[in-house]
């Protein structure tokens, strides 16, 4: 699974499919994000308040070794 960025609408669910196996590529600043989304996490929940487990749900962290960063111009 490819994510562009770590908006929630984005990243929210690549914990899923990494318990399903999936290796998450994604750029290197997003890899702590997804490894620990605890920051991420109360960052939207400022945003959404009561809104966020409905909006969003759960996000889990995501093991780091399935998580590959990929550098700008990587093939």
């Amino acid at each position: 699974m490819f994510i562009t960025h770590i908006h929630l609408d984005h990243a929210g669910a690549a914990w899923v499919f990494a318990k399903h196996g999936a290796t998450i590529y994604l750029h290197p600043f997003g890899l702590p994000h997804l490894h620990n989304p605890e920051k991420l996490m109360t960052s939207a929940r400022r945003i959404y308040l009561d809104e966020m487990d409905s909006l969003w749900g759960d996000m889990q962290p995501i093991p780091e070794n399935q998580l590959r960063a990929v550098e700008d111009n990587e093939k």
